[in-house]
């Protein structure tokens, strides 16, 4: 019985070809694919204020060329912003249509609550009123706080977003992959 012994080599001699543990034909990956690294296949983060600066940077016959150069790009860069800013609009105005009765139900507890105030003043039985506010902060603590901070919390995400539409609008496509920037015009390579 014969034993190969097989090259293990990954040294670049030339003329010969590196060869993995198997004998195979191994070529190295670039640094930025090693261990610990990996190509991050989004949208630069800041590719709006990129595409408007390198618009900005490049070179033009004659200035007539680069300010048309650069209102053709700003437009066309802010119509996407305009896009995402009318989305976040209609977010918005959905948020307040279906939450428009949470308001009324915070405010009608706040009237309960004055109606206990009022006839505990007037000196009804302390225990009669003690039992309704217990179940009257039962049921806003049990339903509506919950829905009230969720309420804050989704208009704080929406208030955000329309008070930094540009900014908005880069963290939005940051989250797309690089072929959807490439489709819209936005990476080139």
């Amino acid at each position: 019985m014969s034993t190969a012994i097989k090259r293990v080599s990954t040294t670049n001699i030339p003329g010969e070809e590196p060869l993995d543990r198997e004998g195979h034909d191994y070529k190295p990956l670039p640094p930025r694919v090693t261990d610990g690294h990996y190509f991050d296949a989004r949208v630069p983060a800041d590719i709006i204020d990129r595409v408007r600066r390198d618009a900005r940077n490049s070179v033009y016959p004659n200035s007539t060329v680069e300010a048309d150069t650069i209102r053709k790009t700003d437009e066309a860069v802010f119509e996407k912003v305009r896009i995402l800013e009318d989305y976040q609009i209609g977010q918005a105005q959905s948020m307040l249509e279906r939450n428009k009765g949470r308001v009324g139900a915070a405010l009608s507890y706040v009237d309960q609550i004055d109606a206990l105030r009022e006839r505990l003043r007037a000196g009804e039985d302390t225990k009669v009123i003690a039992k309704e506010f217990n179940a009257l902060e039962g049921r806003i603590r049990n339903r509506e706080i919950s829905l009230l901070q969720g309420m804050a919390g989704e208009a704080e995400t929406v208030e955000a977003a329309l008070a930094d539409p540009v900014g908005n609008a880069q963290h939005i496509l940051h989250l797309m992959p690089l072929d959807f920037g490439r489709t819209a015009g936005l990476v080139r390579n």
